[in-house]
């Protein structure tokens, strides 16, 4: 069984961590571009085994109704996560370093490395210690050169998190630069498979890098399902500095569409809700809304000043929405 055997994998290293080499015939991957060594992919690749004990496989066991397994990757999960801080946390940094166990080694003579990958994951599953997401953030914004950058099929995950850490504005900044501008876009109409490609060559001027299709769904749009087949779902737009966006997410209920122009210092939206489900839209303070008010549910993050909205099916919803401030 899966929890058997990772368990089995990660008891066997004195470190209580999951391994990324010397596994013989297996291979951890994880990465094409984001790591410089093996071994830097074993912060990642933690983190990520202890999200998915804890957030896919936990709730997988309680569905089931099989209460001794849920308690159980729980319990993995979170020996996973606290093996892997130990590890790979810098206090001093409040960041998961890569190479930090062995930085005193000659071999890692170009100083501590970063990945979006790991860094990402730390901030959608909370897994920083204390809460610390600062230097996560600031390092997946700005992206210094002691970080990896995820090949364009991985992208996701680092826009995932800027998008639920409010910060659209990097991720529509990215789109505009670093994928309008690639080599298969300019002459192709295609998406290659890695950041840099050159023609006559064997590089994938043709590949699957789709994050700016669901990234525009889920971070930009921001619409995303909260129970299975959309059964319910929240809306939160954050559309930066767009001009105009017309989007539609179709739904088991039906069309989910959002119309959004540029009016002064926000947007003017109109959104129509599916036919089925129930949906919650979280705005900012000092939204205005021109269709019937909805009903107030509650503060979503009070620190933020998000606040959130009953939506009914098959509704019009109509509303200007201010700029957030990052």
């Amino acid at each position: 069984m899966l929890t058997d055997y990772l368990d089995q994998l990660r008891t066997r290293n004195a470190n209580g961590l999951l391994p990324v080499d010397g596994l013989t015939i297996p291979a951890v991957w994880i990465d094409h571009e984001a790591y410089l060594q093996q071994r830097h992919k074993q912060c990642a690749f933690n983190l990520y085994a202890a999200a998915m004990f804890q957030h896919a496989l936990a709730p997988l066991a309680h569905a089931f109704g099989d209460q001794h397994m849920e308690q159980r990757v729980q319990q993995l999960g979170a020996d996973l996560l606290a093996a892997t801080s130990e590890r790979f946390w810098s206090p001093e940094q409040q960041i998961f370093i890569n190479n930090l166990p062995w930085l005193d080694e000659a071999i890692e003579r170009q100083g501590p490395r970063l990945c979006d990958r790991s860094l990402a994951t730390a901030i959608l599953f909370e897994q920083c210690p204390a809460g610390q997401t600062a230097a996560a953030l600031k390092a997946l914004v700005e992206c210094p050169d002691a970080m990896g950058l995820s090949f364009p099929a991985n992208a996701g995950w680092r826009y995932w998190a800027l998008g639920r850490s409010g910060r659209t504005d990097i991720i529509l900044k990215d789109f505009r630069t670093r994928w309008a501008d690639m080599s298969s876009v300019r002459l192709n109409n295609t998406l290659q498979e890695f950041w840099q490609v050159a023609p006559d060559t064997t590089a994938q001027w043709s590949h699957c890098p789709l994050a700016p299709l669901y990234i525009l769904g889920s971070e930009i749009m921001g619409a995303r399902p909260t129970e299975p087949g959309f059964a319910r779902y929240e809306v939160q737009p954050q559309l930066a500095d767009l001009p105009a966006l017309r989007a539609t997410i179709h739904t088991p209920g039906g069309p989910l569409t959002l119309e959004a122009v540029r009016q002064g210092a926000g947007q003017h939206i109109t959104l129509h809700t599916p036919s089925a489900g129930e949906g919650t839209l979280l705005v900012p303070q000092g939204t205005r809304f021109e269709s019937a008010v909805l009903t107030a549910v509650g503060s979503a993050n009070e620190k933020k000043g998000q606040l959130r909205h009953q939506l009914e099916p098959g509704q019009a919803c109509i509303f200007w929405q201010p700029d957030s401030l990052n």
